[in-house]
């Protein structure tokens, strides 16, 4: 027998007896499995710190998340608005003020009948400062509102626009962004246009400690008709459009025809000025500091004269049927806006941009 036959024969014979059934005292036991890896700092991780996948699906009992981002949210996942909030509460209410239209085209209403009880205004009717009265009766001043920082920006650069009564007989015309032309008919009742925008916001104008806010405005009276008249004025709003600044609540005027000047007063207010004429350019301001207030005016470029808001009012003045004369809304504790007001046949220019007098301060 060769030794090839010898070692063939010798591996034929291996044992295989563990595989039929033999005890298993014969092999070691396995090793323990090790799970220290599944200590608190890196549960869900396997061996050797392989990540395996959460299961898919929703976990039971769960439902499925609605789609899109949660309500009052924006993509980033912040809030899109400010709790209790809403744009609408920026700036005055949507839209013109009671009576008024923005570069309307609207057919003006039928005139008023107009009563021959006359008072001391050369144009004024008991009939109408009772009418203007129930407009206040009905519609409340608004309260001073924040402006949106965009609205703020127009302000301040004189784009705050102009407001036209449905009553206004006549053309108003835009110039530019801060320059508006009118232009009235003989027939045009007592009327009153409205800046579109605050020239003064109570909340973020008003001045604290030792600031100072001024703000101005000037007409350029290009024709001023036989028996017509032209105000130049701040109020709050609204304001009745069927009569002119300085007559009621909320109200500061200097009028044209007796070059007097109106705080909430329908009954003549008081000298001041002479009466305007064609040619000029008449401005008027109000400066504030804490506490006070000032109107002024000027002719031509020259401060023709100035006054406290809150100086002693008459006693007969405090007895009517306006307010009880008081100054209420214009000593800074409320939003004023431009109140240009015509009667009769004028043609002016209204501008609203930056003047140097708005750098005045208050004159004792």
């Amino acid at each position: 027998m060769g030794l090839f036959s010898k070692l063939k024969r010798k591996d034929n014979q291996q044992d295989f007896s563990h595989l039929q059934g033999g005890s298993s005292s014969d092999y070691p036991p396995p090793p323990p499995e090790d799970y220290s890896h599944l200590s608190s700092e890196n549960k869900g991780k396997g061996k050797g710190h392989e990540e395996y996948p959460p299961p898919s699906g929703i976990p039971p009992g769960y439902d499925v998340p609605p789609s899109g981002f949660p309500p009052s949210f924006d993509q980033a996942g912040g809030s899109s608005q400010v709790p209790g909030y809403h744009e609408d509460n920026y700036g005055p209410p949507p839209g013109p003020p009671p009576g008024y239209i923005l570069f309307g085209t609207a057919p003006p209403p039928t005139p008023p009948i107009r009563s021959q009880k006359s008072s001391q205004g050369l144009n004024a009717s008991e009939d109408d400062a009772d009418a203007g009265h129930e407009y206040c009766r009905q519609h409340g001043i608004y309260p001073p509102t924040y402006q949106s920082p965009e609205n703020l920006d127009r302000v301040n650069r004189g784009e705050v626009g102009l407001f036209q009564p449905a009553n206004f007989y006549g053309e108003l015309r835009q110039e530019s962004k801060t320059r508006f032309h009118v232009h009235s008919r003989p027939d045009t009742q007592d009327t009153t246009l409205l800046s579109g925008l605050p020239l003064f916001t109570h909340f973020q104008h008003y001045p604290r400690e030792k600031g100072y806010k001024t703000v101005y405005y000037e007409i350029t009276i290009r024709s001023l008709g036989r028996d017509s008249s032209v105000a130049i004025g701040f109020t709050n709003v609204p304001a009745p459009p069927f009569r002119l600044p300085g007559w009621h609540r909320g109200g500061l005027a200097v009028h044209s025809d007796d070059g007097n000047r109106y705080i909430n007063d329908p009954y003549g207010g008081r000298k001041f000025t002479e009466p305007f004429r064609d040619g000029e350019t008449i401005g008027l301001g109000m400066r504030f500091r804490l506490g006070m207030a000032q109107a002024f005016l000027t002719r031509n470029g020259r401060e023709a004269g100035h006054w406290l808001i809150d100086e002693p009012t008459d006693l007969e003045d405090t007895n009517r049927l306006n307010g009880d004369g008081n100054v209420k809304g214009l000593m800074g504790d409320n939003d004023l806006y431009a109140a240009v007001g015509v009667f009769g046949q004028i043609e002016i220019e209204v501008e609203f941009g930056y003047n140097e007098w708005q750098d005045s301060t208050i004159q004792l």
